[in-house]
């Protein structure tokens, strides 16, 4: 019996750890560049003059992500196709959490609710999101465990547009895209 196929989105390259550059301050450095002077329509290149300059010091931070994004595709149409994202095998290992596919809901040793999940759909097909919610205590556990700090991406796209315009054709509106991270101590 053929029950569907099962694809998992690498969110987040799955169980591998993922190296990033991050700054986390400025430094400030001596340098000999050449005098530069414009007269007339030209320039001319003088003697070399010290400058001081800010430069970045970066840190190396490794990331382990919590989540994976599941798709389930079965014969019948999409209306009976699910997607979920679901905690990575490395969390659910390191706090021994059993899982219940069914219903989908994490349990800890004591068998109490480790996760909260909800998932709230907007008005339009694209305004959707999915939360998780880990119990505070597992939370703590977790980065003890790991020697972890808590980090968060923030990305979307955000609309632009003036009042006048709110209504009016496509061309008249810009999209803008954002990212930030942000690692909380």
């Amino acid at each position: 019996m053929y029950s569907g196929e099962i694809y998992e989105n690498t969110l987040n390259e799955l169980d591998t750890e993922q190296v990033i550059q991050i700054t986390v301050g400025s430094e400030s450095k001596e340098i000999e560049t050449p005098e530069i002077k414009f007269e007339e329509g030209g320039f001319s290149i003088g003697q070399p003059i010290k400058r001081i300059v800010e430069q970045p010091v970066y840190d190396e931070v490794s990331i382990k992500y919590p989540l994976i994004g599941y798709y389930w595709e079965r014969q019948g149409g999409e209306s009976i196709n699910t997607n979920s994202n679901l905690l990575a095998p490395w969390l659910v290992k390191t706090l021994s959490l059993k899982f219940n596919p069914v219903t989908r809901i994490y349990l800890d040793k004591e068998g109490k609710e480790a996760v909260k999940q909800i998932k709230e759909i907007g008005e339009e097909s694209s305004n959707s999101e999915e939360l998780f919610y880990l119990r505070e205590d597992l939370f703590e556990e977790l980065l003890k465990q790991e020697n972890l700090i808590a980090g968060y991406n923030i990305y979307g796209e955000r609309r632009i547009a003036c009042v006048d315009d709110l209504h009016s054709e496509k061309e008249h509106v810009a999209f803008k895209e954002f990212q930030s991270s942000i690692f909380v101590k």
